[in-house]
């Protein structure tokens, strides 16, 4: 097992990115959560209506928070990777672990969820091979064959282009758009969605 979460980086950030080409969730050892209640999201469950309605009646403010209040009769996948993260989050641990599972969500569910972490003082650590999903976490660590490669804070491992490169990861679409429409002086600074992009970008018409 390789040690890749350190203590102190634990403590200081409230949302870390793994991102591996593959799936190394299994292999990684944490020991930065030694006897410190922490919940793994390794997968969705499985909720019907019934179930879902009984569990919020108990715990009434999260409908409101997470705008959960309309259940429909089957839950897509992307209701139960919701719910699960939204309950994970209701247990108030010290870190909810999550893999691979942001991907489902809308920019907004998962803006909710990492208000709430942050809020409640939750760390939420996100294990993902989709280098798009690493944007809202303020660190992140890049692993390749099970090896800490590269780590720092998000904005200052993106700039690692070559480097990421050649290990698999293409950029973001939105910060890599930024950066080629900063080299012709459209934009100063970099956006890292589409609608402050467009935004900025409506500024010169």
């Amino acid at each position: 097992m390789v040690m890749i979460l350190r203590t102190e980086i634990f403590e200081k950030y409230n949302s870390i990115s793994i991102i591996s080409e593959f799936d190394e969730f299994k292999q990684t050892f944490f020991t930065s959560f030694d006897n410190q209640k922490v919940i793994i999201v390794s997968r969705e469950q499985e909720f019907n209506k019934k179930q879902v309605l009984k569990m919020l009646s108990k715990r009434s403010y999260l409908s409101d928070y997470f705008n959960v209040m309309d259940i429909n009769e089957i839950l897509e996948k992307e209701d139960n990777v919701y719910l699960s993260l939204i309950f994970a989050l209701s247990e108030y641990p010290k870190a909810v672990i999550v893999n691979d599972l942001f991907v489902w969500l809308t920019i907004e569910k998962k803006q909710l969820l990492l208000s709430f972490a942050k809020d409640h003082g939750i760390k939420l650590v996100s294990f993902t091979s989709e280098i798009e999903e690493v944007l809202d976490s303020e660190y992140l660590i890049v692993l390749e064959d099970n090896e800490l490669c590269l780590e720092g804070e998000t904005l200052d491992v993106l700039k690692e282009e070559k480097l990421l490169k050649k290990l698999g990861f293409s950029l973001p679409f939105y910060y890599d758009l930024s950066l080629q429409l900063g080299y012709y002086e459209v934009l100063r600074d970099i956006h890292l969605d589409k609608k402050t992009l467009e935004s900025e970008i409506w500024k010169w018409f």
